[in-house]
This record gives structure tokens, C-alpha cells and sequence, in this order.
């Protein structure tokens, strides 16, 4: 099933304000959440790692609540392909 970059960004972003894990190792939580691979969710990961605080700066998110706003670039999918 493809997932809209949002959809990770935002279960990402809530993960990390939950504080239930520290943010590298959070791909076996979004292999879990998503069924991606787990090299999948290492590159999601990464990707959601180096534009965090280009996000940040820019008003995507917010520093108290963390949440995505509308935005985040939508248009980007991932479809999960079998490994």
C-alpha cells in the first residue's frame, strides 16, 4: 500500500514527542506501524532525520506540539515493494 510522506513524517514526529524511543532506532517502529521493510524504514527514517530541522525552521512543524501541518509535501509516495 503506498503511504503519502506525511503519514510517516506525522507518526515520526508523534513517536518522537512520546518519547517511548530514541529517534535512531525508530525504523523498527515504522517497519511495524507501516509493514514497510526494514530498509525501507531505515530510509524513511533518514529522510525524516535530515529535513527535520529544515521543517522546524520553516513552520512545518511545531516545537511544543510537533505536529505537521498541511504543508508537508504531499504529492511524495512510498510504495513498499516486495524484498
Amino acid at each position: 500500500m503506498p503511504y503519502v510522506l506525511k503519514d510517516y513524517f506525522e507518526f515520526l514526529d508523534e513517536l518522537r514527542t512520546s518519547g517511548h524511543t530514541n529517534m535512531l532506532g525508530a525504523a523498527p517502529y515504522i517497519r511495524a506501524r507501516f509493514g514497510v521493510s526494514i530498509r525501507k524504514a531505515k530510509e524513511i527514517l533518514l529522510l525524516w532525520i535530515n529535513m527535520f530541522e529544515d521543517r522546524e525552521k520553516s513552520g512545518l512543524i511545531s516545537k511544543k506540539k510537533m505536529k505537521v501541518t498541511e504543508r508537508t509535501v504531499v504529492e511524495f509516495t512510498y510504495e513498499d515493494e516486495d524484498d
